[in-house]
């Protein structure tokens, strides 16, 4: 990783990212492609609970709607 990787991320302005960046962005782009969540489990070498509840992160595009309805329901309180 820090030899071959590193420095690539570092010219594009991307030196702050690590493995666990990387395999957290994995674990995101693939859960929202469809894939297996066992496959990438697999890929990522941890169990699907794991990489479901520790790497995988919900997309902002789906967050936004709950937080929007949660202000319109906080507002009409």
């Amino acid at each position: 990783m820090n030899r071959n990787i590193k420095l690539k991320l570092a010219e594009i302005g991307l030196g702050w990212a690590n493995f666990q960046v990387m395999r957290r962005t994995y674990s995101t782009l693939m859960g929202d492609l469809g894939i297996d969540g066992k496959l990438v489990a697999d890929r990522c070498g941890h169990t699907l609970d794991v990489t479901q509840n520790v790497y995988r992160q919900t997309p902002v595009a789906s967050r936004l709607p709950v937080v929007n309805q949660l202000e319109e329901k906080l507002l009409t309180i």
